[in-house]
Parts: C-alpha cells; structure tokens; sequence
C-alpha cells in the first residue's frame, strides 16, 4: 500500500512537471492559425536524420533502404532534402565521395547539417566546398533556413554561430517562418520534462546553452514561427523514432533511422497558410500516424504504459540528483 502511494505520488509529480514546466501548453492537434505564412507558393522539402542507418551495417555511404524509399518518393513539390546530421558512419574521404555521387542520384539539391559521426577533417572540407562552411543560412521564398554545427564544443551552439543567427535574423525581417538544423536534440538535455526521451544517446554526455543563450533569441522574436528540426533518432533499437513538441512559438521535431520499425523521414510541406508534416516510413508495412502523435506527452504516457520501473528510476535518479545538488550549494 505503502509504495501504491509512493507511485502516486510520484506519478501527479510528473503530470505537473508536464504541464507546467516553461508554462507548456498540450497540443494535440497543430493549430493552423499559429503557421503564418504569407507572400510565399506552396513547396515542400525532405529532412533524413541518422541516414547512414543501422550501426550494425557497413555501408560506407547513405542507408541503402533509405536510398531505394526516397528515389521513389520523391515528388514534384518537394524542392531539396536536409540531412540532419550522421549521413556517414565513419567520416572518411571515401564515406564523403561515396555521399557525393549517392546525392547525385536523388535529382534534388541537399543540404547538410554536421552530426557526431560526420565530424572529422575530411567531413569539415566536405561541408566546407559544399556549403562554404560547417554552419551556413540559405532562404526558399520569404523564409529562413539555418544549420548548425554542434559539434565545434559538442553540444554548444558557439558564439559565431550565435551572432551570425542574430544577425541573419535581423536582416532578413520578412521571414515569417524559420527553419532551424541541428544533429542532436540539444533542447532535451538537462530539462527534467524531456527525461524521458530516448534519442540515439540515450543521455547526452554534454552540457548544452540552448536553453540559456539560443532559447531566448527564439522569445524575442515572437512574431516568427521557429521549426527546430533534429536527426539523432531512429538509430537504436530503443531509440523513439519521431518527436514532437511546441513551447509558444517554437516548433520543435524529430526523426530518423537505422534500427526501429517505425524508422522513417519527413516531408514537410509550406503552404500559404499552415506547415504540414509527414512521415514517410522505410517499411511498407508500417503506418506512422500524424506527428502530434509522438509529442512528448505521448512519450512519456507510453513509456508510463510499458516501461514504467524505467521511468521510476530515471525520475529517481533525476530527483536524488537535485537534492544533492541543492545540499552542496
């Protein structure tokens, strides 16, 4: 009885965290009069996270399952593909030369965001000759897309990258909406209400100042609808495989590849008036659902359902490490 209550307790805890933490509100539908978007025709792009794919395979290059989906998925509105980051496994010349002529074959322009696995010498020149730098903007219409290159202080958006996104801000005043490129979930780490979330990395081993210097930047702009987008999922065999959450303006989404049945990539659609997301999955067998179906709320209710001693002891973990924190302070 004893520890029923314990659980209980410990259960209304969480909710609250849920639904007060960064005075979060629940969405369970995307409210299309939140997407502004003006002066600009309807187009569409791809995103691929952790698009090497499994870590147990040994192609050099692209995912091969991901190769042989995306050829044919490809449709006349979508203009280019991201890849948000561990597009080689082991970041070579010859991973970079293989990418090279794979992209060559997918008859869209791409672009590329750095991960973990892609960060080496011969990755930096790839970047370098492709997009003039390792982090880089370019606009489609009235709006904005951003890449950034965690991986120059693992984990840190670095102050060159800041001002320049500041900077690009500023200037481009007519962009409505927003698009921001990251590799890892950096916006999960050291929050207690994305404990939960299981990534590729299951605990980032990093310390992160999105919440303290590029969280804000995002504020002070709240007429701009910002779309953080992220690839490091999909990649274990306990990894989720899409996420989605919202805190005001912001937009934050996930996917990727590898080694979960639900591995897929996304289609993100701009029309005048909404941005709309779809996930495209690798195996024809699988229905993938809306995206507001892997919102973080809907993470942790399922692991609540399956895995719940797991979500006990991480909470405990996070819980006792407070506590000492705060008696050494």
């Amino acid at each position: 009885m004893k520890k029923l209550v314990v659980f209980i307790c410990f259960l209304i805890i969480i909710v609250l965290i849920h639904f007060l933490s960064d005075k979060i509100f629940l969405v369970t539908k995307v409210d299309e009069e939140l997407f502004d978007y003006k002066k600009s025709s309807e187009y569409s792009f791809l995103v691929a996270g952790h698009a090497y794919g499994s870590h147990h395979d040994v192609n050099k290059g692209l995912y091969p399952k991901f190769m042989s989906k995306v050829k044919n998925e490809i449709i006349d509105k979508d203009n280019f593909i991201i890849f948000t980051g561990d597009i080689v496994r082991n970041s070579t010349s010859e991973s970079w030369e293989i990418v090279e002529s794979q992209l060559k074959e997918l008859s869209l322009p791409s672009f590329l965001v750095m991960g973990n696995h892609d960060f080496s010498e011969s990755g930096i020149n790839f970047f370098n000759e492709k997009h003039g730098n390792t982090f880089y903007f370019f606009k489609k219409n009235n709006d904005l897309f951003f890449s950034f290159n965690v991986n120059l202080s693992w984990g840190n958006i670095t102050q060159d990258q800041l001002s320049l996104f500041e900077e690009t801000i500023k200037n481009n005043f007519d962009s409505n909406n927003v698009f921001v490129f990251f590799h890892e979930l950096i916006w999960t780490q050291g929050k207690l209400k994305y404990l939960h979330i299981q990534h590729n990395f299951q605990t980032y081993p990093f310390k992160s100042n999105f919440w303290t210097d590029l969280f804000p930047v995002f504020q002070s702009f709240p007429n701009r609808q910002f779309y953080l987008i992220a690839g490091d999922l999909g990649g274990t065999p306990n990894s989720i495989s899409a996420f989605f959450d919202k805190i005001h303006n912001v937009t934050f989404l996930a996917s990727g590849m590898g080694e979960t049945k639900r591995e897929n990539f996304m289609r993100i659609t701009v029309q005048r008036n909404t941005i709309d997301v779809n996930l495209i999955p690798l195996n024809n067998d699988i229905s993938l659902g809306h995206i507001n179906d892997y919102s973080n709320w809907h993470h942790f209710l399922e692991m609540f359902l399956n895995k719940r001693e797991y979500l006990f002891l991480l909470y405990k973990k996070a819980f006792l490490n407070i506590l000492i924190k705060d008696n050494s302070s």
